[in-house]
């Protein structure tokens, strides 16, 4: 059973969806159901992105022909002097990450095939999975903790520490409103992501050389740029996207009166 705060977001990119254009639904929704967060993120924000410049009254074509290629989005209207061409960027392309998140699929997968009377958050807490883990013993572990409550007077949420071998996992008890067994995974969060400028230059440099006839004729290029969860701070995402901090201190030559009258 889903969460009602997921429900509403399901809801309401099913509505955006309906509303595309016919011809390129197929490619939204391939990479909304794709396992490769940057496929799927990226399609998310696009379609966010779609839907804001609508409302506010703005005509919108997405994948739009250009000589390199096809950008996200072409939002034009008749307050605009030219289109405004808006491509999402997604900052997913750190291999380490990917790794680590196809580690955590397969810990997912092993907890899934455990059938209980409760369902399981689970959230990974390790700087590095380990590239092998005692499934057997992880398992054992998770049914020996479910199996230490009742049923009938436990209603509220559970938490408890995995930690083995190098891998450190939280998992939440989540009471379920049907006494029948069912998988236990009902929802995860991913492994902690570490995103530095150099991630956020490297992906705004790929968007930028990628569409330089936008330059050439004069059309507004906007990158949208996708973070979540913000992981990194203010400063460094300001200083990435608009450069380092300069302060011009201007030296003032104070006339002699002025000096003398300070002395009074």
């Amino acid at each position: 059973m889903l969460d009602p705060v997921l429900v509403r977001e399901n809801t309401k990119i099913e509505e955006w969806f309906q509303t595309l254009p016919e011809d390129v639904k197929p490619d939204i929704l391939g990479r909304l159901r794709s396992e490769s967060s940057s496929q799927h993120f990226g399609a998310y924000h696009e379609l966010v992105l779609y839907q804001f410049f609508k409302s506010m009254g703005y005509s919108v074509t997405i994948h739009p022909a250009l000589k390199e290629g096809e950008p996200d989005l072409l939002v034009t209207g008749e307050n605009l002097d030219k289109p405004i061409i808006i491509e999402v960027a997604t900052v997913f392309d750190d291999p380490y990450w990917g790794k680590e998140e196809q580690k955590f699929d397969l810990i997912l997968e092993q907890l899934d095939k455990i059938e209980h009377y409760f369902f399981v958050m689970v959230s990974v807490d390790s700087e590095h999975i380990p590239e092998r883990i005692d499934y057997k013993k992880l398992k054992q572990f998770v049914i020996n903790w479910l199996d230490s409550f009742d049923l009938k007077i436990t209603h509220t949420t559970q938490e408890t520490r995995y930690q083995a071998d190098g891998l450190n996992l939280n998992l939440t008890l989540l009471p379920k409103k049907t006494s029948e067994k069912a998988p236990i995974v009902a929802s995860h969060m991913l492994p902690a992501r570490f995103i530095g400028g150099k991630q956020i230059r490297g992906v705004l440099k790929k968007k930028i050389n990628k569409y330089k006839s936008a330059k050439q004729l004069a059309i507004p290029f906007v990158i949208g740029l996708t973070l979540t969860d913000i992981p990194v701070g203010e400063k460094i995402l300001l200083r990435e996207l608009f450069g380092k901090l300069v302060v011009t201190l201007r030296k003032i030559e104070i006339p002699k009166w002025a000096s003398t009258l300070a002395a009074y």
